[in-house]
C-alpha cells in the first residue's frame, strides 16, 4: 500500500508541472502575438525614438489639406513681339570704326532722303579675321581697334538706329561643332556656318523642351513629348539639313573616352574646314545652306 500511495503522489505532481508549463507556453504565444500586433502602432520621431501610438489614444485626425500645385493656376501669356519694320541699313564700313568715321557715315545717311535709313551695319570682324572691338577673350594678335573705337561703338548703340553686327557675311570659312546641349536663342549663331558638326549624343535647338511644353501646353512635364516634336537630336538635324555631319561617340558617351572624342572632332573639323576652303564663295554658300534648312527634301551638297 505504501508503494501505491507514493506512486499516486508522484503522478499528481507531474500533472501540475505540465499545467504550469502549458500556461507559460500560452503566455509566451500571447506575448509574441501582442508584440507582432503592436508593431503596427510603433512610430518613430525625428530623433529616431520609438513610441506606441495606440488606436484608443489617437485623436480624431483631420486629413491634411492637399497642397496646391504652384503651377496649376499659373497663366502663361505669350506676348508676340510687334513685327519689326523692314530694315534699311547703311554701312559704317570702316573697320575698325572710329568716331570720325561714324559721324561722317551718319551725316551722309541722314542727308540722303531715300531710302529712309533705320539701321546701321557695323563690321565687328573683317574678312581677314581681325576682331574690330575690344574682345577680352580673343587670341593674341587678333584684335584690331583704333584709339576711340569703344567710344564710336557706344555712339552707334545709343543712336536711333538699329545696330547690325556684320559677321554672318564674313568672307572666311565658318565651321561650328555642337558637343553637348544648345538650347537658347543664342544657339542660332551656331547654325550660321558653312558646316555644322554635331556629336552623336548632342542636342541642338533654340528652346528647351520644358520651355516648349510650357508655352504650347502649359505643362512643363510634357517635355519628353516636346523633345520628340522638336526633332533636336543629331540624327534628326542631319536629316533636316541643319547639321552636316554626326561625329560618332564611343560606347557610353563622349565622357567615357574624352581623348577618342577629341581626336574624332579634330579629324572631322580638319576635313570640313579643308572642304569649305576648297569650295570658296563662303558667304554665298552659307546663305544658301541657311535658307534651305528644314525643307522637305534636305539639301545635300555634291561630294
Amino acid at each position: 500500500m505504501g508503494g501505491t500511495k507514493g506512486y499516486r503522489s508522484y503522478r499528481g505532481r507531474t500533472s501540475k508541472g505540465k499545467i504550469a508549463l502549458a500556461v507559460v507556453l500560452v503566455l509566451i504565444i500571447l506575448a509574441a502575438v501582442g508584440f507582432l500586433w503592436l508593431q503596427e502602432y510603433i512610430v518613430y520621431d525625428a530623433d529616431g525614438n520609438a513610441r506606441l501610438d495606440l488606436p484608443w489614444r489617437q485623436e480624431a485626425s483631420v486629413p491634411p489639406a492637399e497642397e496646391e500645385d504652384p503651377l496649376q493656376n499659373v497663366e502663361i501669356t505669350v506676348q508676340e513681339p510687334e513685327a519689326p519694320a523692314d530694315l534699311a541699313a547703311f554701312s559704317a564700313g570702316a573697320a575698325p570704326l572710329t568716331r570720325a568715321d561714324w559721324q561722317e557715315t551718319w551725316m551722309g545717311a541722314t542727308m540722303m532722303s531715300a531710302p529712309a535709313w533705320n539701321a546701321a551695319a557695323v563690321t565687328l570682324k573683317d574678312s581677314a579675321g581681325h576682331i574690330c572691338f575690344a574682345a577680352a577673350g580673343a587670341a593674341a594678335g587678333t584684335v584690331s581697334t583704333a584709339e576711340d573705337t569703344a567710344a564710336a561703338l557706344a555712339e552707334v548703340t545709343e543712336s536711333r538706329y538699329h545696330t547690325i553686327a556684320r559677321m554672318s557675311c564674313l568672307t572666311v570659312p565658318v565651321v561650328t561643332v555642337v558637343i553637348g546641349e544648345g538650347g537658347s536663342g543664342g544657339a542660332l549663331a551656331l547654325a550660321v556656318a558653312n558646316r555644322v558638326l554635331m556629336l552623336e549624343n548632342a542636342v541642338y535647338s533654340i528652346l528647351s523642351p520644358e520651355g516648349f511644353a510650357s508655352i504650347l501646353w502649359k505643362d512643363a512635364g510634357r517635355s519628353g513629348e516636346a523633345a520628340e516634336l522638336m526633332r533636336m537630336t543629331a540624327a534628326d538635324l542631319l536629316e533636316l539639313g541643319v547639321a552636316d555631319e554626326v561625329i560618332p561617340e564611343p560606347e557610353g558617351g563622349a565622357h567615357s573616352d574624352p581623348q577618342e572624342v577629341f581626336e574624332a572632332v579634330d579629324r572631322s573639323l580638319s576635313a570640313a574646314l579643308a572642304r569649305v576652303v576648297k569650295e570658296g564663295s563662303f558667304a554665298a554658300r552659307r546663305q544658301e545652306k541657311f535658307r534651305r534648312m528644314g525643307s522637305a527634301a534636305p539639301w545635300k551638297e555634291n561630294p
